[in-house]
């Protein structure tokens, strides 16, 4: 599959996709939590008008790690992002979660909270190879491709000494392409593989998964997601007093958040998901290490989620297979099977 990616240009993936919306250095934090709650989106890209370029990205964590940053703006900032977390929020109290807010601020200010390189853009060529994209997306989730668009409604035809010229009004296009977009793409041509290669490959190839970070039931949204931003994780694992697997929690719940609901940080996890979803939390999706790898990149995919759980027999978890752990079994995978 490495050997396909290799031969495949960005342009095939991103060609149908449209263009991506941004927001500049110097919109709001709070105006900019509200495009992704009107989109529908899980980042977005930034736009700085000084340098005419993209300096980075922001997601859901990034607003949610910046007003847990405001709401300490009383303490010396570098001992708050300097210190282990069970001293970091020892006395994260609910009066600080009062002072939770998406303010005023340019959004460029989370740009510079310390982790700046999460949030690093990474810009392609449309004539770019797959696999090239692949080796920055398994970390980052996303990049920005940029493309060139002819638009031959505006063409004009002149006869200028015995010679057709013809002027074509061309723009630069960009578009992002993400972690889903290249599962689907090369679950797309699975089928050209050889079956008995295909079904080689299990959830175990995939090496070493990303390690557990968990809440047990009785905790708070808040406690997970302080887990999260101090690991520099994405998901949290919530179990019941066995350690068995209950539920997930991700910067996707995020999804949505207003001033208004930050309150609802302090409930507990599973009431968490019941205020910001409106129902109960969703069944965590899980494989295990014997599991075969594309049926379970067909769960993820279907799941319309970026990860699935390793779980043991008694449903503990006990690893974490993400699209990025994937795509980089599929690029030191110089086989034609995954």
């Amino acid at each position: 599959m490495s050997e396909f990616a290799d031969k495949v240009r960005l342009e095939e993936i991103v060609r149908s996709k449209p263009s991506a919306l941004h927001v500049t250095t110097d919109t709001t934090v709070q105006e900019t939590a509200r495009i992704l709650v009107k989109k529908n989106f899980r980042s977005v890209p930034v736009w700085d008008e000084e340098q005419g370029r993209y300096v980075g990205f922001i997601d859901e964590m990034d607003l949610l790690e910046y007003a847990v940053f405001l709401a300490h703006s009383a303490l010396d900032r570098r001992e708050v992002y300097s210190t282990p977390l069970e001293e970091k929020f020892a006395h994260f109290t609910p009066e600080c979660i009062q002072k939770l807010s998406f303010g005023n601020d340019p959004v460029e200010i989370i740009l510079k909270l310390p982790g700046a390189e999460r949030r690093k853009c990474h810009l392609f060529q449309a004539n770019a190879r797959l696999i090239n994209a692949m080796q920055i997306i398994q970390e980052y989730e996303r990049v920005l491709v940029r493309t060139v668009s002819t638009d031959y409604l505006n063409y004009k035809v002149k006869m200028f000494v015995g010679r057709l010229l013809t002027r074509i009004h061309r723009k630069l296009d960009y578009k992002i392409l993400t972690q889903t977009d290249i599962l689907k793409f090369l679950f797309s041509h699975i089928k050209d593989l050889r079956e008995e290669d295909v079904n080689k490959t299990r959830v175990r190839d995939c090496g070493t998964f990303q390690p557990v970070i968990s809440i047990p039931v009785n905790e708070t949204a808040i406690d997970g997601y302080l887990k999260l931003m101090d690991a520099k994780a994405n998901a949290c694992a919530v179990v019941d007093k066995e350690g068995r697997l209950v539920a997930t929690l991700s910067p996707s719940e995020l999804r949505g958040m207003t001033n208004q609901k930050l309150k609802f940080l302090l409930l507990p996890v599973m009431d968490f998901f019941q205020a910001m979803l409106g129902i109960r939390a969703p069944s965590p999706l899980v494989c295990t290490v014997d599991d075969n790898l594309v049926d379970t990149m067909r769960k993820i995919l279907k799941a319309s989620t970026r990860r699935c759980w390793v779980v043991d027999a008694q449903f503990r978890p006990i690893g974490l297979l993400s699209m990025g752990s994937i795509i980089r079994c599929v690029l030191v995978n110089p086989c034609k099977h995954l």
